[in-house]
């Protein structure tokens, strides 16, 4: 699960279409936002990346920001 702000955004399942989790800008406050996540498969933490732009191909991936240039 993903809180951004202390606002839910949902969950990441590997099963199924979602590929990532939208987060609305009115959720975003200028200056330091809080990203908390909850997961309860992994045993290390592991990094997370941001997107300017959503993914507006279903089913494609945008590998041009896959390295964490945002």
């Amino acid at each position: 699960y993903v809180w951004v702000n202390g606002i839910n955004v949902g969950r990441y399942w590997n099963v199924g279409p979602q590929l990532r989790l939208y987060v609305p800008a009115p959720f975003l406050k200028k200056g330091e936002n809080v990203i908390d996540i909850l997961d309860l498969h992994e045993k290390e933490p592991k990094p997370i990346r941001g997107m300017k732009e959503r993914n507006k191909e279903a089913g494609k991936v945008n590998t041009r920001n896959l390295d964490n240039q945002w």
